[in-house]
């Protein structure tokens, strides 16, 4: 539908180095097309406000959201990290989360190892549903953040397109990716409350039944809530 470059404030950005094709398979994940060709993705029918954000200065990243909202997209999916966040910033997109379209911005976890809310305080907002990555044996992916800030786990390993075909695209960037697709998907069948139904999609699940499987104990906790028991 639309693109455009917040760092330059240019329409139509092109890809500058390979950084720029993590969000090229961002989207492949999210809504490539059904050709019978290639993969394709979880909301194919959706039309893409391409976004091309790379720096983390605030005034960029408060006008990409902005983009978003005059857009009224559905769902924003932010594939990064902000290992800081100003006031100003986090006003803006707790605004945009309030706007009439009711939109459901996605965020990655990280890919630290570490407590999200201490590496990415993206996903401490009450406003964002933040998503971590499980391995195989539905365990939090060693290389995913986790605790108090994570709301649902999503598989990290998907195929996504290249330069030079497809490749495997994993971390909590596509688990995220993975999430936003869903819940696209869901809005477009005309699901009231998507998040509501996301426990209902194979292979996502909800934080506080997640083990992380690295450490001998773990406190369980409700999504941005209480405390629910440890073992």
């Amino acid at each position: 539908m639309f693109e455009y470059g917040p760092d330059g404030k240019t329409l139509a950005p092109s890809a500058k180095n390979p950084t720029d094709y993590h969000g090229t398979r961002v989207v492949r994940v999210i809504a490539a097309k059904q050709d019978n060709i290639g993969v394709e993705g979880f909301a194919p029918t959706s039309e893409i406000i391409a976004i091309r954000q790379v720096s983390t200065w605030s005034s960029s990243i408060i006008l990409a959201f902005q983009v978003a909202k005059l857009m009224k997209a559905d769902v924003i999916n932010c594939s990064w990290v902000l290992p800081l966040l100003s006031g100003i910033t986090s006003l803006v997109i707790e605004n945009v989360a309030s706007a009439s379209n009711a939109p459901i911005i996605v965020v990655s976890a990280g890919n630290s190892g570490k407590k999200a809310c201490e590496v990415n305080h993206l996903s401490a907002l009450s406003s964002v549903v933040v998503i971590g990555a499980i391995n195989k044996n539905g365990n939090v992916a060693e290389f995913s953040n986790y605790g108090q800030c994570v709301d649902y786990y999503a598989p990290s390993s998907i195929a996504s397109t290249s330069l030079n075909g497809y490749v495997n695209f994993g971390g909590t960037s596509s688990s995220a990716a993975i999430v936003s697709g869903v819940v696209a998907q869901l809005k477009a069948c005309g699901v009231e409350y998507p998040l509501t139904k996301l426990t209902m999609v194979e292979n996502i699940l909800p934080a506080h039944v997640v083990n992380k499987n690295n450490i001998k104990s773990v406190t369980l906790i409700r999504s941005k809530g209480s405390e629910i028991n440890e073992h």
